[in-house]
């Protein structure tokens, strides 16, 4: 349309300029006609045959230019129609390109649900775990939302303006999704809705129950004769300790798990090189991972404001139980429980007892279990409820010096540049490291 106007305006322009060359020239032609009638009737009838041959002339032009916009806009209609069906062309062109990459979204779902079955169908009964970063929650409710996103910007190209409505990704509670309703954000749940979850809690803490159930708060409070006269560092005090569990038969245990002293014969022994895992060997030390994964998270489930050490100690305990795997803090060297629970200033090993934890404390869980000849240690730290900013700096001080040092791990590279690594990101935030290992 713009291109037909472009070019009428162009006739229209060069009609008017050939009107306007002949009105000028009209005046000049009545001065010829009265200089001629003077002269004679001769020459009047030559005037006037010239003034008939202006007029035609000037007729022409008009015409001439009248032909001059038709041409010009039976030009411009073709390139419309050309531009008008170039644009339909292109609409279809989308609406086909947006049919195909719906197509091919659904033909890849559809494969990639066929995959996703036959893994289900080949994977062991224990459930196997790649455990999430923290805010795996928010992060996974953006991809769903990205992904609809998404969807609803194809089905707009194909339906031409109609409008969708924009699905929400639904958190699960129980089925095989990851959710992570808990009592810490972003802790995995391996499909175990809340309220199978508390149950399961409650029917542990009951199969588990010591002499701390018939005691008082002050009772429970009361710091053990060991640390009369102990002078603290800060505001957290000991509280009562329950006794040591034993495991019941049938087992596989270490070899300090009967000692009396729980000295391990084989750590004594010592091994002249580290070994290097193969075959079988190598899956039952990836299955041991992440046999101990699994119970780290329970217990980081189970804790919340309220809850005590004892209790999250119960809770591993039980865990280890259902999955037939062994405690290893559990007697060894004469360590009483099964985890180890680090509250605040307490730097590792905090033996667990009945102190409730607490809004704005900092925990870590120090989990290891025994499986079938194979250790495996891991822990995290985790904030209880709303921190305060010094909490926030220590723990993410000691997450970055971990990546620090992890990004270092390959064939060649010397312990001592992974403690290297650590505390330089350490001092470079304004901490340090603990030099005594206790």
């Amino acid at each position: 349309a713009l291109q037909t106007d472009w070019r009428s305006v162009r006739a229209v322009d060069a009609a008017k300029a050939i009107m306007g060359k002949a009105d000028k020239e009209a005046p000049a032609v009545g001065e010829e006609e009265e200089e001629e009638e003077e002269e004679g009737e001769e020459v009047a009838a030559a005037a006037g045959d010239k003034k008939k041959k202006k007029k035609n002339k000037k007729k022409k032009a008009a015409a001439e230019a009248a032909e001059t916009a038709e041409a010009a806009a039976e030009e411009a209609a073709p390139a419309e129609a050309q531009e008008e069906a170039e644009g339909d062309e292109e609409e279809e062109a989308e609406g086909e390109a947006g049919d195909k990459k719906k197509k091919n979204k659904k033909k890849k779902k559809g494969k990639g649900g066929a995959a996703a079955a036959e893994a289900e169908a080949a994977a062991p009964e224990e459930a196997a775990f790649k455990p999430p970063p923290r805010g795996a929650a928010e992060e996974a409710a953006d991809d769903v939302e990205g992904e609809d996103d998404g969807e609803d910007g194809e089905e707009g190209a194909e339906g031409a303006g109609k409008k969708k409505k924009k699905k929400r990704g639904k958190k699960k509670g129980g089925g095989g999704g990851a959710a992570t309703a808990s009592g810490l954000d972003g802790v995995a749940t391996y499909g175990v809705s809340d309220e199978d979850f508390a149950a399961w809690s409650l029917k542990a803490l009951e199969a588990t129950e010591n002499a701390s159930a018939k005691m008082t708060p002050e009772e429970l409070k009361k710091p053990p004769k060991e640390f009369w006269g102990y002078t603290y560092s800060g505001s957290l005090r000991p509280a009562f300790v329950s006794k040591q569990m034993r495991m019941p038969e049938g087992f596989m245990l270490p070899d300090y798990a009967l000692d009396a002293d729980g000295a391990s014969a084989s750590e004594r022994a010592g091994q002249k090189e580290v070994p290097i895992l193969v075959g079988k060997e190598l899956e039952t030390m990836r299955q041991a991972c992440k046999l101990g994964r699994e119970v780290l998270d329970i217990a980081a489930r189970f804790m919340r404001p309220g809850v005590t050490g004892d209790q999250i100690d119960r809770v591993v305990y039980q865990a280890c139980v259902d999955r037939k795997i062994y405690p290893s803090p559990l007697n060894y060297y004469r360590f009483p429980k099964a985890v180890c629970v680090s509250a605040n200033e307490v730097i590792c090993h905090g033996i667990p007892d009945c102190r409730p934890i607490e809004e704005g404390d900092i925990v870590n869980l120090d989990v290891s279990i025994y499986y079938q000849g194979f250790h495996s240690d891991l822990n995290e730290t985790f904030f209880v409820g709303e921190c305060d900013e010094e909490s926030h700096k220590l723990v993410r001080t000691a997450y970055n010096a971990l990546y620090a040092a992890a990004e270092q791990i390959r064939p060649g590279t010397f312990y001592r540049d992974l403690g290297e690594s650590i505390s330089r990101e350490a001092n470079k935030n304004g901490c340090a490291v603990v030099t005594t290992y206790c």
